[in-house]
């Protein structure tokens, strides 16, 4: 019999994976940004491939709002997440890395990183929807209301 309290604690601790996904795709984009700093001289047009001043704002705002949407789809606040819902915000993920990556074969360096992160979330995403049994309902693990 599993206690509510670990229960509680495992499903919360499926945000450690995308947490850390995050976390280097973060980090790849802070040293991309170092290794190619703006280039404040360009004024409109072609960047030809170079970060520009406001490049890094823009990922990293891009970042909390797919982590905060890579977080809810994985349900921290069910026991066993739904995996429709999983599924559907893993092909979401893909289907946006792929259009990222084919807009990013222009984009300035500091999107590198975001492109892979987001194939990689879609396939963590779509491959966590497989590791849970579609016979077994979610478990609620909401505290009682009293």
């Amino acid at each position: 019999m599993t206690d509510g309290v670990s229960v509680r604690r495992w499903a919360w601790s499926r945000l450690v994976v995308v947490s850390v996904l995050f976390a280097l795709a973060v980090a790849a984009a802070l040293v991309d940004w170092h290794r190619h700093p703006p280039a404040a001289q360009l004024d409109g047009g072609s960047i030809n491939m170079r970060n520009v001043p406001g490049d890094l704002a823009t990922v990293l705002c891009l970042y909390a709002i797919e982590f905060i949407v890579a977080g809810a789809a994985f349900q921290p606040w069910l026991g066993r997440p739904r995996r429709r819902i999983l599924g559907s915000i893993g092909l979401l993920f893909g289907v946006w890395g792929v259009l990222r990556w084919l807009v990013g074969l222009h984009s300035p360096p500091v999107m590198f990183a975001h492109d892979i992160l987001m194939l990689i979330v879609a396939l963590v995403l779509c491959g966590a929807t497989l590791a849970y049994s579609r016979s077994e309902p979610p478990v609620d693990i909401s505290p009682p209301v009293t």
